[in-house]
Formats: structure tokens, C-alpha cells, sequence
């Protein structure tokens, strides 16, 4: 499924204007938990600059560290700060800026190639990371453009009935 939204967005490049952000098919919750090496709702503490700005530097040079304090979790670990890496604004499957003290629910993904083997994680926006709004009001106010979804409070009961279902039992497509 990420190949299919990879593919659309490099065929979106080739053809459409470049400043075009590209979105991509986001998997179903069982999906989206089974890929991801951590699932938790956090609060983000610090949001540390990329060490390079060129579009040419590997990823875990041009990326953010995200680091949240986490509150709850149904996958990786059960509690304490985890960082995780993201891109953000004009590039390619980037996230709008986290903000100090905001909550999210985080599918951590694992970072897939590259020249060096690392335990690295990432979020971007064809994974299910949402912002998570405190209130009702706020929900309202969410764009799409957030994190390519509404909100991520939708996901949370999913969550737990997930994990009340044994794997076998569980239809995963």
C-alpha cells in the first residue's frame, strides 16, 4: 500500500506542478499497528533542528528529532521519552511543524534504507501520526492538512480492541 502512494506521488512530480505536496493512502488501523515498531499517545518536549538543510542529504541528516514524553503505549515501550524523526514543511511526504506541549498518537515506523544500519524511527504523513486536540473545540479547527488526517482520537478505541483480539483471530488484510 505505501508503494501504491509512493508510486502516485512520483507520478504527481513528474507530471504536476513541484511545489505539489504529495499524500498518500493511509493503511487501516490493524495495518498501520502491525508495520510500526512503537504505537503511543505522547506529548512532544523538544523538536531539535535538522543537522542539513540540502534535499540531497540522507534522511537522518535532514530530519527532525521529535522527542515525546510518552503517556500511553501499545507498542515499544511502555513508558518514559522516545525520539523519533520526521521531516517537515516543503519536502516530500513531510509533516506540519510539531509544537512544544502538543499531544499526538504516534505510529513510529522504522527507517528503511540509507547507507548505515540504524534503530531509528520515523513518522510521516503515510503513516496514521495525528495530532491529538485536547477539546472538543479545537477538533473542529483541525485541517486535513494536519498530519493528513482530522485527528487521531478516532484511533484510540480501535487501539485497545486490538489488542483483546488474539493475532490468529484477528483479519488483517
Amino acid at each position: 500500500m505505501k508503494r501504491l502512494g509512493f508510486a502516485i506521488c512520483l507520478v504527481l512530480l513528474v507530471v504536476g506542478d513541484s511545489s505539489a505536496a504529495c499524500t498518500c493512502l493511509l493503511p487501516d488501523i490493524a495495518k498501520g499497528f502491525e508495520q510500526a515498531k512503537a504505537v503511543f499517545v505522547g506529548e512532544v518536549e523538544e523538536v531539535i533542528p535538522p543537522r542539513a538543510s540540502s534535499k540531497d542529504a540522507p534522511f537522518l541528516e535532514r530530519a527532525y528529532v521529535v522527542s515525546f514524553k510518552i503517556e500511553r503505549s501499545w507498542k515499544g515501550l511502555p513508558f518514559g521519552n522516545l525520539k523519533v524523526r520526521a521531516l517537515q514543511g516543503e519536502e516530500t511526504f513531510a509533516l506540519p511543524p510539531f509544537k512544544k506541549g502538543e499531544r499526538y498518537l504516534v505510529y513510529a515506523d522504522p527507517v528503511l534504507g540509507g547507507e548505515v544500519e540504524t534503530d531509528d524511527l520515523r513518522v510521516d504523513n503515510c503513516n496514521r501520526t495525528a495530532l491529538l486536540p485536547r477539546d472538543a473545540k479545537q477538533r473542529e479547527f483541525v485541517t486535513d492538512f494536519e498530519f493528513n488526517r482530522e485527528n487521531g482520537a478516532k484511533d484510540l478505541r480501535a487501539l485497545d480492541s486490538l489488542l483483546l483480539i488474539p493475532p490468529k483471530k484477528r483479519l488483517i488484510q
